[in-house]
């Protein structure tokens, strides 16, 4: 078969695998790991020039999810109550999606660090208020109660809205320039 014979028709077409075979390109039987000297390489997996969104975002996710058991454990608990452990939070995850992606698309990490660090954030302290709505009437609150309490008791303090806007500026930072070697 010839490529000038490309009309498809049953005319051209090869009895058996045998015809087809013969009729194809030659064949390179050397093993894959045997250097071949003059010759192209064959790309057997992608190299790492685009982010493995995959990766990153399981990484990001599982190290989010332990960062957020640590804070509701922390203030919870009463040890350590303030807004700012949020940069902590935000930087734990910046480094999980780092290590979990590549070293181009530092856009792209930083994006998914930023929404990663947000969904987390706001999941710890959505918990963190329906525990202390809990201690404080006795009752488990519904989604309304729970969102009344969450915005009165932290988006109208504005020590924790400065703390949540640098961590989105840290996440997004630490994801962007943080190299791995």
């Amino acid at each position: 078969m010839t490529d000038s014979a490309l009309d498809f028709s049953m005319q051209n077409v090869p009895e058996g695998w045998h015809e087809a075979a013969s009729d194809g390109p030659e064949q390179d039987y050397a093993p894959l790991n045997a250097s071949s000297r003059g010759k192209k390489k064959l790309k057997i997996a992608p190299a790492a020039e685009k982010v493995d969104l995959v990766t990153a975002s399981i990484a990001g996710i599982a190290v989010s999810f332990a960062g957020s058991v640590l804070w509701y454990g922390l203030e919870t608990r009463g040890h350590f109550v303030s807004p700012w452990t949020a940069i902590g939070f935000a930087i734990l995850t910046a480094i999980a999606v780092r290590l979990g992606g590549t070293r181009a698309d530092p856009e792209i990490r930083a994006t998914l660090s930023v929404i990663i660090y947000l969904i987390g954030l706001l999941a710890t302290i959505f918990f963190i208020e329906r525990f202390d709505y809990l201690l404080t009437f006795g009752e488990s609150p519904g989604l309304e109660a729970t969102e009344d309490v969450f915005i009165r008791d932290r988006f109208t303090d504005p020590m924790t809205v400065a703390a949540w806007a640098v961590g989105v500026v840290v996440a997004a930072q630490v994801s962007y320039s943080t190299r791995r070697r």
